[in-house]
């Protein structure tokens, strides 16, 4: 059976339960499929999951309405935030320092150079300072894979490592199952172990293998401020 997109993906889950859809509805194989997507969006952190975003930072007063940018949709983490001022061109991004949220207080109030703003996250991406005018902030964060908001009906994901998909979502849909044979769980059980290895693995090789899908992120591989596999 073809595996290439989430409809495809649903319809093998069901032959490989042996059942049908009046026994499993709709729901509760997406419901499985967004469970497993979470896990190997908190265990994994391959570079394939990278993007870059850019928003306005506009000027405003002080308060902390005005002081915000909304995140990347479906980000699960920030690597980092730059930020530059309209007049300048894109070699001229300051990384930002990011603090806890508990910690940004802090800042407030003082008189500092641009590149010495900070940021945190709660929701929103909260600045330290207000700006006078609007500036351009770059943000370079990891995207969960979500397949069921792909309108391509695919990722990434699902082409590479199909059998993440297959394998974890069948153990969901299989935990109030008893009729399922102990034995096929734990084969799945350690085919979803071992498609997980295989996947961490990949981020130890040489991350430049996907940068001709995002070329802006390329040069940043070989900058010295950069190197996500110091971070986990």
């Amino acid at each position: 059976m073809a595996l290439s997109t989430y409809t495809e993906l649903k319809a093998a889950l069901l032959v490989k339960l042996d059942t049908d859809s009046n026994e499993l509805t709709d729901g509760m194989v997406s419901d499985a499929i967004n469970i497993i997507e979470a896990k190997i969006n908190r265990r994994t952190r391959v570079g394939q999951a990278e993007r870059l975003a850019k928003a306005t930072y506009s000027a405003g007063t002080n308060s902390i309405e005005r002081r915000t940018v909304k995140p990347p949709r479906r980000m699960t983490e920030m690597i980092t935030l730059a930020i530059k001022k309209p007049s300048e061109d894109d070699t001229h991004y300051r990384v930002l320092e990011y603090v806890a949220p508990h910690a940004i207080y802090r800042y407030y109030g003082k008189s500092i150079q641009l590149h010495e703003m900070r940021y945190t996250y709660r929701r929103q991406i909260e600045f330290s300072h207000s700006v006078s005018e609007d500036h351009r902030v770059r943000m370079h964060y990891l995207k969960g894979w979500d397949l069921a908001a792909e309108t391509t009906g695919t990722n990434w994901l699902l082409t590479h490592y199909p059998d993440l998909y297959v394998y974890g979502s069948l153990l969901e849909l299989s935990r109030d199952r008893f009729a399922i044979d102990k034995e096929m769980k734990a084969d799945w059980e350690e085919a979803w172990k071992e498609g997980m290895r295989e996947l961490n693995r990949l981020d130890e090789r040489n991350r430049d293998d996907h940068s001709a899908e995002l070329p802006e992120l390329a040069s940043m591989y070989h900058s010295s401020y950069y190197n996500i596999r110091d971070r986990y």
